[in-house]
């Protein structure tokens, strides 16, 4: 019986933080400061999980809504750290939400690393010229995606935890069988 509570408590605690874990190392991302604006608006795109540029890998190259769009920027370089931050102009494109991919490719022609993806929302209207306002930066790897997954791995955990809680509970419960 401890076997199985034992069981119900490690894997209310434990699997959770091993699925949490492996959705933040699941490669790369990218976000992109700020998010939305006009064409020929600059945007910085900042990089993480991308591998190091090397001779068998050349640095990602930034491209606007499809990995065979023109390259905007790039090949850009990659830190020691994994991260990569560059600028580009948005394209002029009709109004609308775009995907900015961050491709980088082996001398084998074998996408690594990604890509690493974000969305742009292209506005009407044209740029003055001067870059848009940033918005505050979010910290490396955070995202939606990453809170949903750590929120289902919090739930499974808790159901889990719930449970083990309920077996242990039915099996402290005395029988009693009615009397006739």
């Amino acid at each position: 019986m401890r076997r199985r509570v034992a069981l119900f408590v490690f894997c209310g605690l434990v699997v959770p933080l091993l699925v949490v874990s492996n959705a933040s190392a699941q490669g790369a991302t990218m976000e992109l400061i700020p998010s939305s604006g006009p064409a020929g608006t600059e945007v910085t795109a900042n990089g993480f999980g991308f591998s190091g540029s090397n001779a068998n890998i050349e640095g990602p190259k930034i491209r606007f809504s499809t990995r065979d769009a023109p390259v905007l920027k790039g090949p850009v370089i990659v830190s020691s750290q994994n991260t990569f931050s560059t600028t580009f102009v948005v394209p002029a494109v009709p109004a609308g939400e775009y995907l900015v991919l961050a491709t980088q490719v082996s001398v084998r022609g074998r996408t690594t690393s990604g890509p690493g993806r974000a969305k742009f929302r292209v506005t009407a209207g044209r740029s003055a010229g001067a870059a848009a306002a940033p918005a505050a930066s979010a910290s490396p790897g955070s995202g939606t995606s990453q809170a949903v997954v750590a929120l289902g791995a919090l739930m499974v955990g808790l159901v889990l935890l719930a449970g083990g809680t309920l077996a242990v509970g039915k099996r402290r419960i005395p029988h009693h069988p009615l009397s006739s």
